[in-house]
């Protein structure tokens, strides 16, 4: 009965864990300069299958999206339906841009990534 239990605590988790949270980017931009946290945008297209690849092997992840929201404020832009923040201009979907609290770029990281790379780059982001 216990493995049970806890079979169906881990499948709920994998199907309904919260990831990462995305902020708006006004929010963001409000949090940052409360919380002087870099700003993660990233850059999706709809019918993006790598942008989905990172959406649920990436940001899905309960374990990485602790891992970056304590480092990051995370804003998804949806190009099909928003414009990008300051005027960036975007070439390929996924990209990621790590924008200062004085709303600066500060690295541009284009491409989907797995996991364990994708955090490694983070981890040289300051």
């Amino acid at each position: 009965m216990i493995k049970i239990a806890i079979f169906l605590l881990i499948t709920a988790e994998l199907l309904f864990g919260k990831g990462v949270e995305w902020k708006t980017w006004s929010d963001a931009v409000a949090l940052s300069k409360k919380n002087h946290k870099i700003i993660m945008v990233e850059a999706v297209r709809d019918g993006c299958h790598y942008c989905e690849d990172m959406q649920r092997d990436v940001f899905h992840d309960t374990v990485m999206a602790d891992f970056i929201q304590k480092r990051f404020i995370g804003v998804k832009i949806n190009m099909s339906r928003q414009k990008m923040p300051l005027d960036i201009d975007v070439s390929m979907t996924p990209t990621f841009y790590f924008i200062s609290e004085d709303q600066k770029v500060i690295k541009t990281v284009p491409g989907s990534w797995n996991q364990e790379d994708f955090k490694s780059m983070l981890e040289e982001i300051k």
